[in-house]
């Protein structure tokens, strides 16, 4: 009997921001300002982004650039062919800039079949704009957060129900290299925020491991609640382990110091250095 086939690894779909063929607008990770003809982004950091996410990042070699109507431009025809293959192994989708729009306008074209495979939904520096295409200073226009939800094309009953990630921009007291042009950055902000860091989940493989396969476990908090949540740091215990809070999707509170945690899947190992308050 022939053993079963593993099934193909998930993918994380990766969307350029625009383009800038003469290299006079954006950064590249040392912060040195350099021409884009394929369109803006640091794809070393979204690509582990997508590691730590457990999925195969793929970045879609064209830009962002809105060619006068978002709906049919390069980019966002591209992406649905890419989503709307058969037995696509897509089920993330991640814009960047330009292509953080080009993302809802994909939503909006996608069946309820195609936006069934869809899980995780990330848009980075796509801000709410005005009537003339600039930034709001007050976050009016649009499109807003709410606009890329997956309340807003279906029920999770129904099978449509994903996860979003929604940043506009790294906050000023983000450090960058010669800390100017935050914008483009905003891949590595993605990943600081949610942890990814390795030199922030440092700890034994096996430990690591065991950790993933425990979706739920009951933890002993060793520090005062309020002062523990008001922290965020490393505020979570069992024995020599501690987590950090943000590492939780969530956790509540049983008395008697007891947490019920539940750990991102995504992110390992998650054994966190052991640095107190």
């Amino acid at each position: 009997m022939s053993p079963p086939k593993e099934s193909p690894p998930q993918k994380m779909l990766i969307l350029r921001g625009n383009s800038d063929k003469e290299g006079k607008q954006y950064p590249d990770e040392q912060g040195n300002i350099i021409a884009w003809p394929d369109g803006a982004l640091h794809e070393k950091a979204a690509l582990a982004y997508a590691t730590c996410r457990h999925r195969e990042g793929e970045v879609l070699p064209v830009p962002g650039d809105p060619e006068g109507d978002r709906d049919k431009n390069t980019q966002t025809m591209r992406a649905l062919d890419k989503l709307r293959e058969k037995d696509s192994p897509f089920d993330a989708i991640y814009g960047f800039s330009g292509g953080g729009y080009d993302v809802l306008h994909i939503l909006r074209q996608l069946k309820a079949e195609e936006l069934k495979r869809l899980k995780l939904v990330v848009v980075l520096g796509a801000p709410p704009v005005g009537k003339d295409g600039k930034p709001t200073p007050d976050g009016s226009g649009s499109p807003q957060e709410s606009d890329f939800r997956s309340s807003r094309f279906g029920k999770p009953e129904n099978g449509i129900d994903w996860e979003l990630l929604y940043i506009t921009n790294p906050p000023g007291d983000f450090k960058t290299p010669k800390n100017d042009k935050k914008h483009m950055f905003g891949p590595e902000y993605c990943s600081r925020k949610r942890n990814a860091r390795k030199s922030h989940l440092d700890g034994p493989p096996a430990m690591a491991k065991r950790w993933r396969a425990t979706a739920e476990s009951p933890i002993r908090l060793r520090r005062d609640q309020r002062r523990a949540e008001a922290v965020g740091a490393l505020v979570l215990a069992d024995g020599r382990r501690r987590v950090r809070a943000a590492e939780a999707d969530e956790y509540r509170w049983h008395g008697r110091g007891v947490i019920l945690i539940r750990m991102h899947h995504h992110c390992a190992p998650v054994v966190a250095p052991q640095v107190g308050f």
